[in-house]
């Protein structure tokens, strides 16, 4: 561990950003692509004229500058106008995607989904099965690339490559990357003439050699991750992590300190204010996250934990951000300082902490089919979102699914009990139409397996059209074998192009599944049609029914039985996940986490079969519903890591709240290393906010702006959430034994 302050200059940085929030440079971004998109090039072949727009909005985006930077280059991925809505707070802001995105994405609509599958926009969406989504990002790139080559190495490798290709796609893949790499050359020019006009003349003389060229230093190479990272998330238009970051920047600080070019206290400086460089892209809307990895595994398996480790995550625990996430992997044999300094960095991480066991996610993803050394240096982006790292297609979480809301139209015959009304879009036969669990769970799983995979298909279209009209030449050179083959991430480029949704809520329906089978089938407490009756009327008049329901062994209370048929149910989950094979090869990956969705699925739930009244909030992630942790902590991690982990190869997310007032470092501690043993993936172990205080901040939000909590998958600021999300938060279940 270390024991070194972040200096006052790196903290008046981080007020003088708080500062601007509410006065950040409006980005042109979508005004300039569809300008140079719709008229300049009009009449140009698709391939150049989305590579020449995309050149023109680098090369019209406003250069900023504060004469405090130290880390030079920013980019608002949000924007704020403190004139249109004075009440707004000042994080709420508003979108500025590239026109090129938007154009990607309406072409899907209109050519595909309304065409051919509406009710993927229209009954499923007004019934909550899925949500409103087909997003882009969560990758991370190969920021080692510019590290080594710099822009002008990768121009030229490009040149070489055209030059003995005779593959047209080829030809035009390098052709457009040209035109963009040439485009932030020039970019990166104007800052540097910018920085010569305010007299900033030792950050002008970093940025005239990076990344323009190869980086020769810590400061050289810190200087090209921030410029890398904020010029990607600008061309691909979504979140992009700058992943591993100890690893890959830790050889040019060790070589600089033993050279005695640097002291530890500038290099711990530096990387606070990398760090607030970075999450000033998105900080104005703490929903749109980007995530570094710190610690894990060499190829070999040794840990690969050095003082850069403990830097970056002692400058977070530091500083007030919450747009960057910092993440620690754990090597399968930790140092014991690690795995104390991870139980620490959860407690006084203000739930902004979560812990990654290498040997379990590693497995998961070669259980998907990569080799386990490469394995070893996942990454995660956005909140949680695994893959091999700089080596996945940028669909890697595009979507998600309300899976209790698959259960209640199974059950009641594709009626929904919040709308009232049946839907024909939905071809489940109903609890009724059987009189054998096996049958009726037959057609939940047959259905189910329908649905989820025309949503598959609608992103693989996705995909296409991005291909087309978001090449993201850039973003694509910086992604495995992309440069090799001489195509984009979606036209066959990456080494991996999997997709991946979130299906949420998986406990909330393991158990609301187990209960028809216990109550219906087995024991025969009710029959269909009376289970149906008491979900209709929200168990009014039929409490004895809902408790003796309630009574069942629930998933997260360590009974084999439920247990047993939570891990069947997610097995089967994972199975229609896996047996879909998209265009080029790929499969969908289970993203198992719930991030603001367990309020939202909520709002369109009806009573359950395990007993719960309507609009209780579903479960997160991998972790049992509130309701069903009776039996203690210990014992829902134990039901927890009974679940095939392996299967959760987009990863699969576990968040752990403890009453504050009990949890403390030497516990946090033992539960980190009973989960990490028991093959668990991610551990979000959060000090959680007294449901008191947080009812306090609902009524007088300007008291209590400092308030940080863990929402699913990411944190926020309290006040800044909506009303859905902050309930759930109040009413989660608090570890107290």
């Amino acid at each position: 561990m270390l024991n070194l302050k972040l200096s006052e200059s790196v903290l008046k940085k981080e007020q003088s950003i708080k500062m601007q929030s509410s006065r950040e440079t409006v980005q042109t971004i979508s005004k300039n692509t569809k300008y140079a998109y719709e008229t300049l090039y009009a009449d140009l072949p698709l391939w150049e004229r989305t590579a020449r727009t995309t050149a023109y909005a680098f090369d019209h985006q406003v250069v900023e500058i504060d004469d405090d930077d130290v880390v030079i280059g920013r980019f608002n991925f949000r924007i704020f106008d403190p004139d249109s809505d004075p009440d707004m707070h000042p994080r709420k802001s508003l979108a500025d995607e590239s026109y090129l995105y938007e154009l990607a994405f309406s072409k899907l609509l209109e050519e595909y989904i309304f065409p051919n599958c509406p009710e993927v926009r229209t009954d499923f969406l007004e019934m909550g099965l899925h949500g409103n989504a087909f997003w882009n990002g969560h990758e991370s790139h190969s920021f080692q690339k510019i590290l080594r080559l710099g822009w002008q190495g990768l121009l030229e490798q490009s040149e070489r490559m055209l030059a003995h290709t005779n593959d047209p796609k080829s030809q035009e893949f390098y052709q457009g990357l040209n035109i963009i790499l040439e485009s932030l050359i020039r970019y990166n020019d104007r800052y540097v003439e910018e920085l010569e006009r305010r007299g900033m003349t030792q950050q002008a003389e970093i940025c005239r050699q990076v990344p323009r060229y190869p980086a020769r230093n810590f400061r050289e190479a810190v200087q090209t991750v921030n410029m890398v990272y904020y010029t990607v998330t600008q061309e691909a238009s979504g979140t992009y992590g700058p992943g591993w970051l100890d690893y890959y920047l830790w050889p040019y600080l060790e070589r600089d300190l033993k050279e005695n070019k640097i002291t530890m206290q500038e290099a711990f400086d530096l990387c606070g204010h990398l760090l607030l460089q970075m999450d000033r892209r998105i900080r104005l809307d703490e929903e749109m996250n980007d995530t570094v990895v710190l610690g894990g595994s060499h190829p070999n398996g040794e840990p690969a934990i050095s003082p850069l480790t403990y830097m970056f995550a002692e400058a977070s625990l530091q500083l007030d951000i919450t747009c960057l996430l910092v993440y620690l992997k754990m090597p399968e044999n930790p140092p014991e300082e690690f795995v104390k300094f991870a139980a620490h960095y959860l407690i006084e991480g203000r739930n902004r902490g979560q812990i990654l066991n290498d040997k379990a996610i590693a497995g998961a993803l070669e259980y998907r089919g990569a080799p386990y050394e490469e394995a070893l240096s996942y990454t995660i982006n956005g909140c949680m979102e695994v893959s091999n790292s700089q080596a996945n297609s940028d669909m890697l979480l595009s979507g998600w699914h309300n899976m209790p809301k698959f259960v209640e139209l199974s059950v009641t015959g594709n009626y929904c009990l919040v709308n009232h009304k049946t839907y024909a879009s939905s071809h489940y036969k109903g609890l009724t139409a059987f009189h054998d669990f096996e049958d009726y769970y037959a057609d939940f799983l047959q259905e189910t397996r329908r649905i989820l995979h025309q949503y598959f298909e609608c992103i693989d279209r996705w995909s296409m059209y991005s291909s087309q009209y978001r090449p993201t030449y850039y973003a694509s050179s910086l992604m495995n074998d992309c440069m090799i083959r001489g195509r984009n991430m979606h036209d066959g480029g990456t080494r991996y192009h999997d997709y991946g949704t979130s299906p949420v809520g998986l406990g909330t329906a393991a158990d609301a599944l187990f209960a028809v089978k216990k109550a219906v089938f087995d024991d025969q407490i009710c029959t269909a049609d009376e289970l149906i009756k008491a979900l209709k009327m929200n168990y009014e008049g039929y409490e004895v029914l809902r408790l003796r329901l309630k009574s069942y062994p629930k998933y997260g209370q360590d009974n084999d039985e439920a247990d047993a048929f939570a891990k069947r149910f997610i097995d089967d989950i994972c199975e229609i996940y896996e047996s879909f094979e998209n265009r080029l090869g790929g499969r969908v990956k289970p993203v198992v986490f719930t991030f603001v969705w367990a309020g939202l699925c909520a709002q369109h739930l009806g009573a359950s079969a395990d007993g719960n009244f309507a609009n209780t909030p579903v479960s997160h992630g991998t972790t049992p519903a509130s309701s069903s942790m009776s039996k203690g902590a210990t014992a829902a991690i134990i039901s927890n890591c009974k679940t095939p982990m392996h299967r959760f190869t987009g990863g699969g997310s576990s968040m752990w709240d403890f009453d504050p007032g009990w949890i403390n470092e030497e516990l946090m501690e033992s539960f980190v290393k009973t989960f990490l043993s028991l093959g668990g993936q991610m551990f979000q172990g959060n000090s959680s906010v007294d449901p008191a205080t947080l009812e306090k901040a609902q009524l007088n939000p300007g008291d209590y702006t400092h308030l940080i909590v863990r929402v699913g998958g990411f944190s926020a600021h309290f006040v800044d959430l909506n009303r859905s999300v902050q309930d759930d938060i109040i009413r989660r279940y608090r570890h107290s034994s």
